[in-house]
């Protein structure tokens, strides 16, 4: 036998192994989301409303800029990383349930968050689909309904 360099093609490529994001995780990950979006703008709200009517106005225009601010650069995170800021700071991140790839913007931002939002005017289904998270694959309602899974970051 003789002693060769190895080669890049001599090895078979290495796949990139997931972790299914644990559900404390998840609901991390979910309630920072929610301190962010709710609670920057909240407090310049709650300032607002103890400050004069001068400088209330303009709070309360501020507030609102804020909220618009956080919630766009929530969706764009998401849509260009499959990551909000909660889970950029919990190392997990949204991807296509079958492949592991990203599973683009419009399944993203539309399928995953707006028809998500959509759907919770009906009566109880935010509590459906959060339970749906003890199901052994952890996909909840909205993660079926585009196609998609939560994983742990391994790198």
């Amino acid at each position: 036998m003789q002693d060769r360099d190895i080669e890049p093609g001599d090895l078979p490529p290495v796949e990139q192994t997931s972790e299914l994001a644990s559900r404390w995780t998840r609901l991390a990950a979910v309630i920072i989301d929610g301190l962010i979006l709710y609670m920057v703008p909240g407090l310049i709200l709650i300032v607002a409303g103890l400050s004069d009517d001068d400088t209330s106005s303009g709070l309360i225009l501020i507030g609102i800029v804020a909220f618009i601010a956080i919630f766009v650069i929530q969706m764009v995170l998401l849509g260009t990383r499959g990551q909000t800021i909660g889970k950029i700071a919990l190392k997990i991140r949204i991807v296509d349930a079958r492949t592991g790839a990203h599973p683009g913007v419009a399944r993203l931002v539309l399928l995953r968050t707006i028809v998500n939002w959509i759907l919770g005017i009906i009566p109880l289904y935010g509590l459906v689909d959060a339970l749906f998270i003890f199901r052994e694959d952890r996909r909840t309602i909205h993660d079926m309904i585009a196609g998609t899974r939560v994983d742990t970051l391994t790198n």
